[in-house]
């Protein structure tokens, strides 16, 4: 059911985030990583939640809401994909979704709480997927994608981003 992606399921750009993840079974990294931002999320209070590291960057907040945005997005083209809809998918604008979501008046709490069930959504869509489903491709925002990258895009993407909110918001 699980396993790496191979070379061929995705375009050489997302192997920053795929390289990340070393591990076979995506779905318990996937858990294993809803534990770990939820509990580095929860510790953080207001003012540091509210921080960025540079006049213009992101807040964490902004940060934390853009790992959910955009693995509800990935979700939704994986799901696509998996049931063999053959319709290319357009990209997104990932400043304006950060900038409309408006995540800097929104509370930690809730959007820990939105994180979580984006998660869960993504892991039991993965749990239910049929073997042959995490072979299918699509073509999104021009390229093409398999559903077993977009999971491993998805769990990296994460890895990505909590990295730099440790090293760059919170040292």
């Amino acid at each position: 059911m699980q396993g790496r992606p191979q070379a061929k399921d995705y375009p050489e750009y997302y192997e920053k985030y795929i390289g990340l993840i070393q591990e076979p079974q995506i779905v318990e990294v996937l858990a294993a990583q809803q534990a770990e931002a939820a509990e580095l999320f929860g510790a953080l209070n207001e003012d540091q939640a509210n921080g960025c590291y540079e006049e213009g960057k992101w807040t964490v907040k902004e940060v934390f809401g853009h790992i959910f945005d955009h693995e509800r997005l990935l979700s939704y083209w994986l799901y696509r994909f998996a049931r063999g809809d053959a319709m290319p998918l357009t990209s997104s604008d990932r400043e304006s979704f950060v900038k409309l979501a408006d995540y800097k008046h929104r509370e930690l709490d809730s959007m820990i709480d939105e994180y979580k069930a984006v998660r869960q959504s993504t892991i039991q869509l993965l749990k239910g997927l049929p073997e042959e489903a995490w072979e299918r491709h699509g073509f999104a925002g021009e390229v093409l994608l398999s559903v077993r990258a977009m999971a491993y895009i998805i769990a990296g993407h994460e890895k990505y981003h909590l990295k730099i909110i440790r090293e760059r918001y919170l040292s």
